[in-house]
């Protein structure tokens, strides 16, 4: 993947953003779930929305493979409590252990760091 230096960002060389062979920026693909949702391949690098109460399970590797370096982006559109759980040898690590996104328009981010192991931060409670 290439990089551009972004000139808005402080710092000595500004941030690195993504871009792909055309150089323009990336996007991620956003789909909606409406139930208790166990994440799949296809949700790698994409965002999910949600608008209720539901829970979000990670699944472990023996499931689904994901890459390392997976990020996942949930955002909760509605009034409801997300909750995010693990499945079987999948491990999630949250600042403060904190697992749910209750507010309205939060947002979390799931990150892939290595077998097993994801990362949690966001809008959480």
């Amino acid at each position: 993947m290439a990089y551009i230096n972004n000139p808005n960002q402080s710092g000595p060389r500004g941030a690195r953003l993504p871009i792909n062979s055309t150089n323009t920026r990336l996007t991620v693909e956003v789909s909606a779930a409406s139930s208790d949702y166990v994440l799949v391949l296809t949700d790698a690098n994409t965002a999910l929305t949600f608008s209720g109460t539901f829970e979000v399970q990670i699944p472990d590797e023996a499931s689904v493979n994901f890459p390392v370096g997976t990020q996942i982006i949930i955002i909760n559109r509605g009034t409801g409590t997300l909750t995010f759980d693990s499945v079987s040898a999948a491990s999630i690590y949250s600042a403060g252990s904190v697992y749910d996104i209750t507010a309205q328009y939060g947002i979390a981010s799931l990150i892939k760091t290595g077998a097993d192991e994801w990362y949690l931060a966001g809008n959480l409670a």
